[in-house]
């Protein structure tokens, strides 16, 4: 996780042992979804860039 997040704080800590106590099904399920959310937040910001470039 540091490699991902640098420095693994209390807040950080607690959220990853909540997340480890999901079943599978709902962790892949959040994952996919917090990916996705990253990916059309990403297309916003390149869209806007290009957009002022």
């Amino acid at each position: 996780m540091r490699v991902c997040f640098g420095l693994v704080d209390e807040e950080l800590a607690a959220i990853v042992e909540l997340l480890l106590e999901l079943p599978p099904e709902e962790f892949c399920a959040l994952l996919l979804q917090l990916f996705r959310n990253e990916v059309i937040s990403h297309a916003w910001t390149t869209k806007q860039l290009k957009r002022c470039g």
